[in-house]
Formats: C-alpha cells, structure tokens, sequence
C-alpha cells in the first residue's frame, strides 16, 4: 500500500476513535516515535520486554479476559 493509501486509512481510524485518553497516548507514542526516530520498545528494561513477551504469548493462545468482564468484576469489587 502506497504512503497516500496508508495516511488516508489511518486518519480514516483516527476519525473515527472517541475516547479523549486513547487518543491522546495515540498522539504521545507518535510523537515520541517521531521526535526520537526509535521504538519505545527501546526504552524497557530486560523485565519489562520478558513480561511483555509473556503476555504477548498468553494472548496468542487465548488466555485473555475482555476488558468488559473485568470492568464488572473490579466495579462490584470497588463498590462493596
């Protein structure tokens, strides 16, 4: 996909993203992204990327909860 298709459909995205928070650590990790010309993968310590890796793998094989469960879960919980 040429650069024109790719900035079109991402803004096509962006456009269509309503949570002010998600967008907003959008723009930072773009940001950062551009201003340092690097991944922020760089910046993690070894234990960071293991634990990354880890989860990463667990969401491969299917070991996930929706965030709508645990949003229940923890709002009963907050609640008692």
């Amino acid at each position: 996909m040429e650069a024109i298709a790719v900035k079109k459909n991402l803004h096509q995205l962006i456009d269509n993203i309503q949570d002010t928070e998600y967008l907003s650590d959008l723009y930072d990790s773009i940001k950062i992204y551009i201003d340092h010309k690097k991944d922020i993968l760089d910046d993690l310590s070894p234990n960071q990327l293991k634990r990354l890796e880890s989860s990463i793998s667990q969401m491969n094989c299917g070991e996930v909860i929706s965030n709508d469960i645990i949003k229940t879960k923890y709002l009963k919980w907050l609640t008692k």
